[in-house]
């Protein structure tokens, strides 16, 4: 859905900078399922389709990178061991 959980499904803690791979902008995880973007706080899903400037609902894990690893590849890494 579009609160994707961060924390506990990426393992990213609260304070991380996710960085839009697509352009400049930056958010700060606030909550598992929040980040700040400038001075609101909403979801990552919400963000990227402000940032994408589209009706859409898109995937944000191919969007968005933690320590310069694309969401999506941290999911795959995290969780291609597990049954």
């Amino acid at each position: 859905g579009p609160w994707m959980d961060l924390v506990s499904i990426y393992i990213i803690p609260i304070g991380a900078t996710l960085y839009f791979s697509q352009g400049d902008a930056t958010v700060t995880v606030v909550g598992p399922k929040t980040v700040k973007f400038g001075e609101e706080e909403l979801s990552l899903t919400a963000i990227t389709k402000q940032l994408k400037e589209t009706d859409y609902n898109l995937p944000p894990a191919l969007y968005w990178t933690h320590e310069g690893k694309l969401l999506r590849d941290i999911y795959n890494e995290t969780y291609q061991n597990i049954e």
